[in-house]
Order: structure tokens, then sequence, then C-alpha cells
């Protein structure tokens, strides 16, 4: 439009986002796409792109990703896959629990800046004087399976409040209204000790399966129990104790 050729178009729309991106100043703003309506501003764009691009050697250059997008899958991509993959099979050490938090925002219109900032002022301490946060800290935090990061999401989603999980501190922080705050405390914490009694009686079973082996005949082949009945077997023996065994 107005005489301007499509490529500097497409390099002042990237020029413009690559501004956006090394500004970091919106740090909720997490996807930009580009939509092209003419077919043929395609390869001016990717032209662009291709101009920005760091030396193959940087490694994942964020312009392969847009580029990849829209044109497909590069050979590097391609290459890196496995690493990629590898590293998305690791679980999150750290995270917030963010994407089901919708901020409310306030717009306030006054006759004056002063009655404006009173109201601000007065909205800040309605909202904040309820506000509370607990830290949690249990090195059986790290035993926290995919499961767990579910339940503290469904806790979040449920209840409104923002937790943050940091597992290599062994800590959950909660933020929200104080009664809030609590219940959900309580929560993570009986959640832990679910964790804890669980891992516990495992490496216990794992130790006396060391030490000693229950099982029954069946025929002349001798049957095992698993390491969780053995040990229940044993414990019910020390104990003098009764014990249902169900044999399939």
């Amino acid at each position: 439009a107005g005489g301007v050729s499509s490529a500097a178009v497409a390099d002042a729309i990237l020029d413009a986002v690559v501004g956006f991106v090394k500004s970091k100043s919106a740090v909720t703003v997490q996807h930009v796409t580009l939509v092209i309506f003419q077919p043929q501003m395609l390869k001016d764009f990717h032209n662009s792109m291709k101009k920005k691009e760091p030396p193959p050697a940087a490694k994942q250059p964020w312009f392969s990703r847009i580029s990849a997008t829209i044109f497909g899958k590069s050979q590097s991509d391609k290459n890196n896959s496995k690493e990629e993959e590898e590293e998305e099979e690791e679980e999150p050490k750290v995270f917030e629990l963010r994407e089901n938090i919708e901020p409310a925002i306030i717009h306030l219109c006054a006759e004056s800046r002063e009655s404006v900032k009173a109201a601000s002022d007065w909205l800040q301490y309605l909202i904040t004087k309820d506000q509370h946060d607990n830290t949690i800290t249990d090195t059986w935090i790290q035993e926290l399976d995919d499961e767990g990061h579910y339940v503290l999401a469904q806790l979040q989603r449920l209840h409104g409040v923002h937790i943050i999980f940091d597992s290599p501190h062994s800590t959950i922080k909660v933020t929200g209204r104080t009664r809030d705050v609590l219940e959900v405390s309580n929560k993570i914490q009986a959640m832990i000790k679910g964790v804890r009694d669980k891992k516990t009686r495992e490496r216990e079973a794992e130790l006396y399966s060391n030490v000693v082996e229950w099982g029954y005949y069946q025929g002349t082949n001798f049957i095992p129990f698993d390491k969780m009945t053995n040990l229940e077997l044993e414990k019910s023996y020390s104990e003098k104790g009764p014990v249902d065994i169900d044999i399939a």
C-alpha cells in the first residue's frame, strides 16, 4: 500500500516483532501470530526471516521456530528432534500454575487525578488486606509426580489461589485469600503425607524382599508373592496378627 514494496512491509513487521521480543516489556505475551492475507507475500516474509536469523551455530533461533510454523519443520529441527524429546520428557522442576488465572481489570475515571488515586489506593487496600501466602517446605515434595501436579492445578482452579511449585528447593508456595490459602495448604500437606507414606512403604517392602520371601506352592511350583504382600505377611508373622491374602 502507498507504493511500499511487500518486502519492505515484511521487514518492518518483523523488525517490530524482534524489537518487542528484545524489550521484554510484556512478559504475559507468550505467542505472536502473523496473518498473511496475500499468498504472494509468503516468500517476502520467508526471506526477511532468513535475513534476520542468527548463524547456524546458535541454538534454536526463534525465527526458525516461526518459519517452521509457517513453512514446515526445518532440517535442523528434524536433526534436533531427538534431543528436544529427551528434554520434554524431563519433569518440570519449577513452575507457576498460571494457565487458569484470569485477571480482573478495573478502569477508574474521576474529575481529578487525586480522586482517581484515592479510589485506586482504596481498592488496593481492599484487595491486599485479606491476602496471605504460605510456603510449604518438605523434602517429599520432590517425589510428587504428574498426578500430584494435576492435583495442584485443580486446587488452584477450584480455590482461586496462585501456586508456585519448586522441586529443587522442596517448596510449594500458595498465595491468595487467607481462608483459601489455609484450606489449600492443608490439602497439599495431606497429599504430601500420602506420598510420604506410600514411598516409605514401598522402600520398606523392597528392604523386606531382600531378607525374606513369602509365597505358596501351586503343585510343585513355588509362587512368590509380590513385594507389598510379602511385607504384609512378614509383619503379620512378626506381630502375630491376622492378615487376609487373596490368591488368584
